[in-house]
Order: structure tokens, then sequence, then C-alpha cells
């Protein structure tokens, strides 16, 4: 199914025409004069976080406040933004974390460091990997070849090429044993050992036996897991909700996943209950309560109780976008609404997704603007 991507004409005009038209020597001292005066010294100025403006000039960087005035010294090789009132920074080969205040809290000496999530940070030295919380205690040792970020309290570890995890207290939950593992979702994590998938609990016990093929992690409750080449749907308790049965299945997102079959997709409820049949060819994502679908090379639209509010009909179309779809019929493009009627008419020659600014249209001689009716909004004529 053909996707058009929307995206600023505004701004795609204002490039291309800066590119083919550049500034003469009056319009350069003009934009430098719309630079504030203490901009205007620095080489590079951000956008003000946490109350401060990441700044550089001569290959050192500092911060100032959103006034202008420095307040973290020109001394850092790199830096970052502020995000919750702490900031990575980079002298030499070695990061660390300063606070608003230019504090140092966490060492710089660390050869890599992450941002928190979870209130804690991944950190490497030399080879290895560790974490640690937002005073800089080292919660888990670095010892690590390899971790993730923290998920549901958990974090996922490699040691010895095999994987476990570890929680907040540095405790290894499940002692690095698989071949494989996903971090944690739903409060449980998919691992595998041999060629059998199975899941933990949060206590690092099996909660549901590696019997499995294949599997993909839990999403509202529900998995996809595969077994003797046919794929159905589980619970957290690893009751087998739809049964294994189809050639794939999806993950549920809104309470909706899809399934194949014979080549054909259909959608189910998160019991398992068949609400679209299986017999379409494509099927995608739902936007604005909707989803596309094709059948026999035509494009409709089903709502989110499998019904087919628009029939398959149209030669192309894209998602909905604040309550309009472009559609395509004989090479020609409009726009239809969630019941299926065609407010914009089907004659242009390409269209792009309705955004805040209105839908660029492209006739045979020139490109405009529209407003949800169809009105000239920007480029008319």
């Amino acid at each position: 199914m053909k996707r058009l991507y929307s995206f600023n004409f505004f701004l795609l005009f204002s490039l291309v025409l800066s590119f083919f038209m550049p500034y003469t020597p009056d319009q350069k001292e003009k934009a430098d004069d719309d630079k504030t005066s203490w901009e205007a010294q620095y080489d590079s100025v951000g956008n003000p976080h946490c109350l401060r403006i990441l700044v550089s000039k001569s290959g050192k960087s500092g911060f100032t406040d959103t006034n202008g005035r420095l307040i973290i010294p020109l001394q850092y090789d790199e830096g970052y933004s502020f995000i919750r009132d702490r900031a990575v920074v980079r002298i030499g080969k070695k990061w660390g974390y300063i606070n608003i205040a230019g504090k140092v809290i966490i060492p710089i000496k660390y050869d890599d460091i992450y941002t928190f999530t979870e209130y804690y940070c991944r950190v490497q030295m030399g080879d290895k990997w560790g974490y640690l919380d937002t005073l800089g205690h080292e919660i888990v040792p670095i010892k690590y070849e390899e971790v993730t970020d923290f998920r549901e309290g958990m974090g996922l570890v490699r040691l010895y090429g095999l994987y476990g995890f570890v929680d907040f207290k540095g405790r290894e939950v499940a002692r690095p044993k698989y071949f494989n593992a996903f971090v944690y979702s739903n409060h449980r994590a998919q691992v595998r050992k041999g060629s059998k998938f199975g899941f933990l609990d949060r206590q690092g016990n099996m909660a549901i036996p590696m019997i499995y093929d294949s599997a993909y992690s839990f999403c509202e409750g529900r998995a996809s897991v595969r077994l003797d080449n046919k794929w159905g749907v589980i619970d957290t308790a690893g009751n087998i909700i739809v049964p294994l049965q189809y050639e794939d299945s999806y993950d549920f997102v809104g309470g909706r996943a899809l399934i194949k079959q014979n080549h054909k997709y259909g959608i189910i409820d998160r019991n398992g209950k068949i609400i679209a049949p299986i017999k379409y060819d494509e099927i995608s994502e739902f936007h604005d309560g909707l989803v596309a679908v094709v059948k026999n090379h035509k494009c409709g639209f089903l709502d989110i109780n499998g019904v087919e509010v628009v029939p398959p009909q149209y030669d192309s179309e894209n998602s909905f976008h604040f309550n309009r779809a472009a559609v395509k019929k004989n090479d020609r493009w409009g726009f239809i609404n969630p019941l299926g009627e065609e407010i914009i008419p089907i004659q242009y020659k390409r269209v792009y997704n309705y955004s805040d600014e209105g839908a660029c249209v492209i006739t045979d001689r020139d490109s405009f603007y529209i407003d949800q009716i169809g009105q000239c909004i920007f480029g008319c004529r």
C-alpha cells in the first residue's frame, strides 16, 4: 500500500529557496543582528532546558541562564542540555554529570554514560558496564559486558555471553544463564535457553515454561507465541487465549491485534474473538479509530469493531490525520472523512496528510495549502 508522509511545505520551500539564494553581505549582517547581543558571542546557542542554555565557543561548552549570563564556564569539550536538573558533560574522553549550579554530581571519569531512566543510568569503564543511582552510587557493579536501561525496575545484563536481570538494589534477580532475553514488559521478561522460549516473573522465577519455539514480549497483558509453526496468544499467567492455529499474530494495541492465516489478515480483540474477517491482503495500524485495509488491490477502512466504514474501492490511501484521509482513484487524489464521504474532490495530482497548517495539494500547474473543507489558505492564485 502506497504511503505518503506529511511534511511542512513552508519549511521545505524556505530551505530550497535559501539553497539557491545565498546571503548577500547585507542579508548576512541583518541575520547577525537578529541575534541578541549575548548570543552573538557564541558559535552555537541551544534552547532553554531547566533554565539553562547550552552554549559553545572555540570548541568549549558551558551554560548560561535564560538572560545570557554565563553560569557554568566554557570548560567542557562536549555537553548536552539539562534533563531533570542534570546534564551530561565530557572532558577529554571521560564523561560525567553536573547540576544546574555547575557542581559535578557524578565524577567525570566514565568512558560512556547514558541518561537516567527510572532513576538509574548505565555507565562504562573500559569494556565493562554497570549502573549508578541519581547520587552517583554504584548500585550495580561495573562488571557486565552489556546492560540495558532499566525497565519496570529491572535491568537486562550480559555476562560471559549469557543474559540475566538485576534489580535496583543490585541483586541478580536472574543470574546470567539465558541465551537471549528481552526487557520486562507487563511484569514478564521473555527468555530463551536452547531453542525454547518462556517468561520470567519479577522474582526471576519461570512464570511461563520454556516450551515455545518463538515468542513476542507482552503488550496489554497478551503475548504472541509459536509452537510447531503455529501462532496463538497467551496471558501473563500462561493461559492460552487464542488457540495456536495461525500463520502469525501480532502485538495488541488498543485491545486489537492482527492475525494472519493463508496469507490473509484479520483482527481479533483481547479475548481472541475475530472482529474483522481474515480476508484482507494488508492491514495497517489504527489512526483516529480507523484502520486502512487492502483487498484485491483496492483500499478501504475498518472501524475499531471491524465494520467496513469505507469499503475497499480506492487505488491507494493514507491513514487518517485530523479526521481526514487521502485517497487515490484513477491517478488523482482527494480526501474523505471518517464516514467515507469524499469531502475534498478527487482531483489533485498529489496530496499530503493534514497537519496544523492544513494540507498541501499539488495540481498539474501549481501547489497550495487547503483547509478542512478544501478552501485555499496559502499559496493561492
